[in-house]
């Protein structure tokens, strides 16, 4: 019993192996690299697609990235939380909100060649209630989100470009 206790308390040759590699290869060789952001999304104004207003959006997209050795990049964007209220146009008018409360996820590859690509992502907002307004209902738009992603160091890193709407 003695000389296992003394064993498990003593560093093997195989630690010391394992720690020599992990510190000697590079990071993109040595395990999939993750990459977290939040995106604000609180200044973007656009026109409503379906109605014409104005829809002011207020909230965050989260944006998780892991990037394999091979170059394979899964992406996870989050928009749960995030809102869209229309500008009032006439007096006593009341603001319209819709909501997004979709996650979506997609897969990509870097090659050798290449260290930039462009993604698009389709959100779903739903008008929470029909409260009168310029259109009445069937209001419901597409939020299309377009970003580069690009490869720093085996990290994928976000860059919003644009974003636009579609109505459903």
């Amino acid at each position: 019993m003695r000389a296992a206790s003394r064993f498990v308390r003593s560093p093997s040759i195989a630690l010391f192996v394992a720690l020599a590699a992990a510190v000697t290869l590079p990071a993109s060789r040595a395990a999939a690299q993750d990459f977290d952001d939040d995106l604000p999304l609180d200044t973007f104004v656009l026109q409503h697609p379906c109605t014409g207003e104005l829809v002011v959006l207020e909230g965050h997209m989260h944006f998780h990235s892991t990037t394999s050795p091979d170059g394979t990049v899964q992406v996870h964007v989050d928009m749960q939380g995030v809102s869209a209220t229309t500008v009032p146009l006439f007096p006593g008018e009341q603001p319209r909100k819709y909501v997004c409360s979709e996650t979506q996820n997609q897969t990509t590859k870097f090659g050798e060649d290449n260290a930039t690509q462009h993604l698009r992502w389709q959100f779903n907002f739903i008008r929470t209630g029909e409260d009168g307004g310029i259109a009445c209902c069937g209001d419901d738009f597409y939020l299309h989100v377009n970003m580069q992603i690009d490869l720093f160091d085996a990290i994928a890193v976000p860059t919003l470009e644009d974003i636009d709407g579609e109505c459903k």
